[in-house]
């Protein structure tokens, strides 16, 4: 075999490597993609109503630390993982240890240097193989949860419901239930490949004339559950909103 040949051999060899590198590289980003909830932060659970989430896409991680909103960039190389730095909010939360929690948290994110990825179990390793963060991938199906109203955004305005007020939203297999400040409500929806369909919802007959205004937010808020086609779904947080920009804010029932 020519000198010519041979090299030519050896480059083709090389860049069929290189490709195949390129390609596990870019399966192993992929693989990481979508939101996660953290369920053990350094070998212990996190606390009671101070969840952490992570959403990895296109080589940035964000998401909620328990009590401030963060996000940074990352790499992976085949099961290598490089955290680059991470910027947060800057609220304060007074909760016991929550805050603690998050610094520790934010620690642990900067000391990964690689991920092991079982199913919907995602764990970021040290560099001495220890798993200081497990993840488990979000279960963004709405059946069997339950949720409480926080907000109403009508224009650019988001308000939160009227004090003594307590407006829920409870999802099964088909039907949706829950109170809307006086009266209870009841209807099907549909979630079909992210597009949410409401039914004709049925309300009991009371009338509640304190707090004033509550029938006013009642019927707001049925308006607005009726209209809604698009979900937003985290750990902590869901969202509905209709085409014309309205909108329902809801925290999870503990």
């Amino acid at each position: 075999m020519s000198t010519k040949s041979w090299m030519l051999g050896f480059l083709i060899v090389a860049l069929m490597l290189t490709a195949c590198g390129a390609d596990k590289t870019a399966d192993a980003a992929k693989s990481l993609e979508g939101e996660w909830v953290l369920q053990t932060l350094n070998g212990a659970p996190l606390l009671s109503g101070a969840a952490i989430t992570a959403l990895f896409e296109g080589g940035t991680i964000s998401g909620y630390s328990g009590c401030n909103s963060y996000s940074g960039p990352y790499t992976v190389k085949g099961a290598t993982f490089k955290p680059g730095e991470v910027a947060a909010t800057l609220m304060a939360c007074m909760e016991d240890g929550v805050m603690e929690q998050e610094q520790a948290y934010f620690e642990a994110l900067s000391n990964a240097a690689k991920f092991r990825l079982t199913g919907d179990r995602l764990e970021l390793l040290d560099k001495s193989g220890a798993a200081i963060l497990v993840y488990a991938r979000l279960d963004t199906s709405l059946a069997g949860t339950a949720w409480t109203l926080t907000a109403i955004i009508e224009g650019e305005a988001a308000t939160s419901p009227l004090a003594d007020t307590e407006i829920t939203l409870e999802f099964d297999a088909e039907q949706v239930s829950g109170t809307a400040g006086c009266n209870r409500y009841f209807g099907p929806y549909t979630l079909e490949e992210g597009k949410l369909s409401f039914g004709a919802l049925g309300l009991t007959r009371m009338y509640c004339e304190m707090p004033e205004g509550t029938m006013e937010q009642e019927a707001s808020y049925t308006d607005i559950l009726s209209a809604a086609t698009v979900v937003e779904r985290s750990a902590n947080r869901l969202t509905l909103r209709t085409t014309d920009g309205r909108g329902l804010v809801f925290a999870p029932q503990p």
